[in-house]
């Protein structure tokens, strides 16, 4: 089954994030999914991020982005904030 099929019917929201500079998944293909869906969606393209690194190239976008979709479904409120995003394991004394 291709992705764009399963979302036929769809009502479960769906927030569609894709790096704009994505050579390997192009971001038209987000763009068709965004397109095709019949619930609640968003699409949020992150500039010069390329293949899985939208968080890595903007995470502050990118946790604004999501805050403000999840306030939208009122799973959050607008004073609450989302928690960074990106967590590093701190070093290992050698």
């Amino acid at each position: 089954m291709r992705p764009i099929d399963a979302l036929k019917g769809n009502a479960v929201p769906v927030f569609y994030i894709h790096g704009a500079a994505d050579g390997f998944i192009l971001p038209v293909n987000s763009e068709r999914l965004y397109e095709a869906t019949e619930g609640k969606e968003e699409l949020m393209l992150v500039p010069e991020a390329g293949h899985a690194e939208s968080v890595l190239t903007n995470p502050k976008l990118y946790a604004t982005g999501l805050q403000e979709f999840l306030q939208s479904l009122g799973l959050i409120s607008p004073e609450e904030k989302a928690e960074p995003l990106i967590r590093r394991s701190p070093k290992t004394a050698e």
